[in-house]
């Protein structure tokens, strides 16, 4: 069980056999392919070396986990069972 979500990373198997590497922050889980992506659609960076100081409001996607299949965001409700 995991008590605070802080630094924590998984793998886990999605879609068949590919393994994905999950990301956390403050409740949120991602992809860091799915984290550029969603730089990309939410602000008017271009280039894509300044994705790093673009600034998340991770609060915003709070029990959220965010991923990227067939080059489209995908941005799922999560809750604890």
């Amino acid at each position: 069980m995991i008590e605070n979500d802080k630094d924590y990373k998984f793998s886990g198997k999605f879609e068949d056999t590919k393994l994905i590497h999950i990301h956390t922050k403050d409740k949120c889980y991602f992809t860091i392919n799915a984290l550029n992506k969603l730089i990309e659609v939410t602000s008017d960076i271009e280039d894509k070396k300044d994705y790093i100081k673009k600034e998340i409001d991770f609060n915003l996607y709070n029990n959220k986990l965010i991923l990227l299949r067939s080059n489209n965001l995908i941005i799922e409700e999560i809750e604890k069972i």
